[in-house]
């Protein structure tokens, strides 16, 4: 079902009333996550610094995706805000790591002298 706002009939004296708004900063994402728990996470991993940067931004990347994917149904521009346009500019100079093909050719190059007893 896609998120609108519902207006209803009463029935009573021809009156409407709003039965939902849509807001469109919907929290049912991926990226909605628990933050105490998303905070464990990262501490467990040697993350210590920018936790909440990095909570932030994965947010506004959900939000982001939302409104394409939301835009992509009626072919429409979605309409970007100045900060989520700087966002996806800055978010475009990250350099990647490296693909997967060549993480994988490094771990079999890794791991090539190991014997199954070097993991027990």
């Amino acid at each position: 079902m896609l998120p609108a706002t519902i207006i209803g009939y009463t029935g009573i004296k021809d009156h409407f009333r709003v039965l939902s708004i849509f807001d469109r900063d919907i929290h049912t994402g991926m990226f909605n996550l628990a933050k105490r728990s998303f905070t464990r996470t990262l501490i467990d991993n040697g993350i210590i610094e920018g936790i909440d940067r990095i909570y932030t931004r994965l947010y506004t990347l959900e939000r982001i995706n939302q409104k394409l994917a939301f835009n992509e149904l009626y072919n429409s521009n979605p309409g970007f805000l100045k900060e989520e346009i700087e966002f996806l500019r800055q978010f475009s100079s990250i350099k990647a790591v490296a693909t997967y093909r060549k993480q994988i050719a490094a771990r079999i190059l890794e791991s090539e002298n190991a014997k199954i007893t070097d993991y027990l």
